[in-house]
């Protein structure tokens, strides 16, 4: 199990599951993270938000691409998606090369970023609802609203204005104007 705690800052620790084995295995205090494979990625709080990544077994740390971030997630160890704050959106970093996109078209910085089983995707929630980003091959992407508040795609080329309104329906006559993940109301 791997976890922060928050005697003496907030550091990555990681402890066999019956609590045993206790052992610390970052350096530098820490704000959100995340195991991938043999890798733990987080945002860096000595470094600005700046996204790191370390070996599960501890290690020096590897600045990803100067990215601050405090909102992200990680896709089979190959792409780092994140909240770009400077170009106003979502972007998307290959581990491997170093190329980075912003994924433009979303309304507003998401809030949460999830991955799925889905390799041409990935989902998140901006403004309250909830996006489908698709990605093809040659670097282009789709967004596709999925909670049913806002009708209609958005393509690379433009972006979502209609507002959503309280007690509209997904078509099911569902209200979809609070949405619940893992049992907290988003």
């Amino acid at each position: 199990i791997y976890f922060l705690r928050d005697e003496g800052g907030r550091y990555i620790y990681r402890a066999d599951t019956d609590g045993n084995s206790l052992e610390q295995v970052s350096d530098e205090e820490c704000g959100m993270f995340i195991v991938e494979g043999d890798w733990i990625y987080y945002s860096g709080i000595a470094r600005n938000g700046a996204l790191c990544r370390i070996p599960v077994s501890g290690g020096e740390p590897e600045e990803l691409g100067g990215i601050k971030a405090n909102i992200f997630n990680v896709f089979e160890d190959r792409y780092l998606y994140y909240t770009d704050g400077e170009n106003g959106g979502m972007g998307r970093y290959e581990i491997d090369t170093g190329e980075t996109e912003t994924v433009s078209g979303l309304p507003g910085l998401p809030r949460a970023i999830y991955t799925t089983e889905d390799p041409d995707g990935i989902y998140c929630l901006t403004e309250g609802s909830l996006y489908h980003v698709a990605f093809e091959p040659g670097g282009d992407y789709e967004i596709q609203e999925v909670s049913g508040m806002v009708s209609g795609d958005v393509t690379k080329e433009e972006t979502a204005e209609e507002e959503t309104t309280e007690g509209e329906t997904d078509g099911s006559g569902y209200d979809v104007s609070a949405y619940v993940y893992q049992g907290r109301e988003l």
